[in-house]
């Protein structure tokens, strides 16, 4: 089972696993044709175990997309560790939480 994958559940994609350097571009690449079909990006990160500053790299890359696409995002359930990493770097402003 690989460290880390992205699923469509409802309307919503799910993060699972780690976070971490890794595992981002695995998960952007698995991510990209995920929302292409999505009116919104939505993404749940409740199932995700661990994850280090990589993850905020790869928020910013969803964001991005986003609005180059001119779609709304919303992160749910960000771990509180990503979470003081966004914080810290000062970012809060630019990732929020649902």
């Amino acid at each position: 089972m690989p460290k880390a994958y992205v699923s469509l559940q409802d309307d919503k994609v799910m993060v699972v696993g780690d976070l971490t350097f890794a595992t981002v571009m695995p998960l952007w690449h698995a991510s990209v044709p995920l929302l292409n079909s999505q009116a919104a990006f939505k993404f749940d990160f409740s199932k995700v175990s661990k994850c280090n500053s990589a993850g905020v790299t790869l928020l910013l890359a969803w964001i991005k997309l986003a609005k180059s696409t001119a779609k709304t995002i919303q992160f749910f359930h960000l771990p509180q560790q990503l979470s003081s990493i966004i914080a810290v770097a000062g970012l809060s402003e630019v990732i929020r939480a649902s």
